[in-house]
């Protein structure tokens, strides 16, 4: 089954992580050492001490071990789309979520820090589950609720898949942007110190307008602009 598959996985990565995490150091002046840590010197000049070099191993090592410890509920969370329902009435985002699912179409962005933006179209009337992560690195551990679409409703199995942290999340804040093509309609959810979990915004109708962006589907700002008058410009989750 996909949870034992899971848990297996799970075993295997905590396995190899924690056998990375205890391996001893290299010595930093083995002569067989040096040809290598000089060009890794020149590719990271300014910064050429050996222990710089290796900061960014060590904090792989740690992020291996630390996904692995949280790795059965990531690999096969829980699915429970009733679960997802019921939280409703502890989490205001998620009463908000459900209450935009008119709005069709959507783009969610995510920026990593270490240099990705991953962004994705889906909808938020796809399948919501919820799930919760109980160990793990801080920040990791939380209630969660996955959108998953649309051709199924499967963890892994699905198209598109957007898990959110409700335990982070602080507020939501609508906003108006200008892009190359026009108006962009968004709503931001952030953590407590302002920095952005999630963005969603209101996809272009693609398919209506010969494969081109900028022109929104009938109705579709119009419902976004009815849902930012409800709940107000700021929505605040916690406390």
């Amino acid at each position: 089954s996909l949870a034992m598959a899971g848990r297996s996985m799970a075993f295997a990565a905590t396995l190899s992580a924690s056998v990375q995490a205890f391996i001893p150091m290299a010595n930093m002046n083995s002569p067989s050492l040096r040809p290598m840590l000089s060009v890794a010197m020149a590719a990271a000049a300014p910064h050429t001490d050996p222990e710089h070099i290796m900061k960014p191993y060590l904090a792989r090592r740690a992020a291996i071990f630390s996904f692995a410890a949280a790795g059965v509920a990531v690999l096969a969370p829980a699915r429970s789309a009733q679960a997802a329902e019921d939280l409703a009435a502890s989490y205001k985002l998620v009463e908000f979520l459900q209450d935009a699912k008119s709005l069709g179409n959507v783009r969610f962005t995510t920026v990593n820090t270490f240099g990705s933006v991953v962004e994705g179209a889906g909808r938020l009337d796809f399948e919501m589950n919820a799930f919760e992560i109980p160990m793990g690195t801080p920040g990791m551990i939380g209630q969660y609720i996955r959108f998953s679409g649309p051709n199924s409703g499967e963890h892994l199995v699905a198209n598109f898949e957007c898990s959110i942290n409700l335990d982070n999340c602080n507020k939501v804040e609508f906003v108006e942007l200008y892009g190359p093509l026009g108006p962009l309609y968004c709503f931001r959810i952030v953590d407590a110190k302002g920095g952005k979990i999630v963005t969603v915004s209101l996809n272009y109708d693609v398919e209506g307008n010969g494969n081109k962006g900028g022109t929104y589907k009938k109705g579709q700002v119009e419902n976004f602009q009815a849902l930012r008058k409800k709940w107000g410009d700021v929505i605040k989750l916690q406390g």
